[in-house]
């Protein structure tokens, strides 16, 4: 008992000591997980929201995001030989359109579609560029009004 009111008087001590209210260290929102990408613990470079959050800085710069999508979940694992990029966007766009969008723009950004295929109303597109190569699914919401997930996983080798 003694050591619990003393845990407890030390934290409400702590919390008395803090900086004002104005210089208070930023918290992540309870809601969100906090951004990992300076702390070497993680083991990644990873951030997750709810709403809509910027890629990580080695997340592949030249690989095609669709106009208008929300990333909701990114992360990178960079190495000497490349970086493994994973990110999970939200687009309000009907299936067929972001398709279309992704074979341009993958075509336009020096990719080749290597193949596609769908499962359970999922349709999965590959990707080929030299030796990197792209993974994307796309997932319709079961009601139009919940957008179109797409989960994609990027290898781009090199430096």
């Amino acid at each position: 008992m003694t050591a619990s009111v003393a845990v407890l008087f030390t934290f409400v001590a702590a919390l008395a000591c803090g900086k004002p209210d104005g210089e208070r260290p930023a918290e992540a929102a309870p809601d969100r997980e906090a951004d990992t990408r300076n702390d070497p613990a993680a083991g990644a470079d990873t951030i997750a929201a709810p709403r809509g959050i910027e890629l990580p800085e080695t997340f592949p710069a030249d690989f095609p995001l669709p106009p208008g999508s929300t990333v909701v979940v990114a992360a990178t694992e960079a190495d000497g030989a490349g970086v493994l990029g994973r990110v999970t966007l939200v687009v309000d766009a009907p299936l067929d359109d972001t398709l279309r969008w992704y074979g341009t723009a993958l075509e336009q950004a020096g990719w080749e579609i290597a193949d596609r295929d769908t499962l359970d109303g999922r349709i999965a597109l590959s990707a080929i560029q030299g030796e990197s190569y792209a993974e994307l699914e796309f997932d319709p919401g079961p009601e139009p009004s919940d957008g179109l997930e797409i989960r994609a996983r990027i290898w781009k080798t090199g430096p």
